[in-house]
């Protein structure tokens, strides 16, 4: 048999908990989930999306999702490339479908977290949207 304490806390906190659970459900989640606050540019080169970095700047992460929803396409830790090794093949995305890129670039103990939205036509040519 539960105590009067074990009772009370117990439905009071299911309400809570549900209540909760609830208001996140309704309101789903409020603003940009990635914090990536500077522009990002990409070039287009040989059915690959190249991003952009300055001499002595290297890509450290990247990630290409679809966007809206952000749900993943590619991602890369610990890759450490330069100019103009930061290619990655269009072939696996699909036309027409926006897709976010996010990427992590160092250089020294300084880094820049950047983003650019691309789309890929039918004919596996890139297209940037924007870089913000």
């Amino acid at each position: 048999m539960k105590s009067f304490l074990e009772t009370f806390l117990g439905a009071r906190f299911n309400r809570a908990l549900w209540a909760m659970l609830g208001s996140l459900l309704l309101a789903g989640c409020l603003g940009d989930p990635v914090p990536f606050p500077d522009a990002g540019e990409v070039k287009h080169v040989d059915g690959q999306i190249c991003m952009v970095v300055e001499p002595g700047e290297k890509v450290m992460h990247y990630w290409l999702l679809k966007t809206p929803g952000y749900h993943g396409e590619k991602w890369h830790r610990n890759v450490n490339l330069s100019w103009p090794d930061t290619c990655f093949s269009t072939q696996d995305m699909e036309p027409t479908v926006p897709y976010t890129l996010f990427y992590v670039v160092g250089r020294g103990n300084n880094q820049s977290k950047r983003r650019v939205d691309v789309v890929i036509d039918h004919h596996q040519q890139a297209v940037t949207v924007d870089g913000q």
